[in-house]
């Protein structure tokens, strides 16, 4: 799936003291059983700078449409904080099953050394998704919760199909 870019702001993922965090996830359902490699988030502020550190997993849902813990995705390294897409790839492609709900979800924390509260990057607005996958909506979390969000942000998914 792809959505195409718009420059907005969209996700802010921000990094604060102790298990303050926040982050987003969008939802999709693949047409057919396949295997997911990868994904490419667009991001704004990555820069790996004052301690910000993201994750990003690939989650199954649980009976209320939310992402479950997942699978960790290999983080790629940060840049200069210029907008860009980046990959992030899982150490074993997971499979897919049509008509089934999946999440991907990215958060970021700060680590213990060199902690500067407010961290923060974007995962920056796409525009209509397209492609065969569905998309189904996306969250915001903050702190332990997930909340509905209008916001739809730019990604493209890597599966291949069984």
């Amino acid at each position: 799936m792809t959505l195409s870019t718009v420059p907005d702001d969209g996700f802010a993922i921000v990094s604060g003291p102790g298990n303050f965090y926040t982050g987003a996830a969008v939802g999709f359902i693949p047409p057919s059983n396949g295997s997911l490699e990868s994904v490419n988030l667009l991001l704004k502020g990555y820069d790996g700078q004052k301690g910000q550190e993201i994750y990003c997993q690939f989650c199954e849902s649980d009976s209320n449409d939310q992402p479950l813990s997942g699978l960790n995705f290999i983080c790629p390294a940060p840049n200069n904080g210029s907008l860009t897409f980046f990959s992030f790839r899982l150490a074993a492609p997971a499979n897919l099953i049509a008509a089934r709900l999946y999440w991907i979800f990215i958060y970021g924390k700060l680590n213990a050394t060199n902690m500067v509260h407010g961290t923060k990057l974007n995962w920056v607005t796409g525009g209509n998704p397209v492609g065969e996958i569905a998309y189904k909506k996306s969250m915001q979390f903050v702190l332990s919760g997930f909340q509905p969000s209008s916001i739809r942000p730019a990604f493209t998914l890597n599966v291949i199909d069984a």
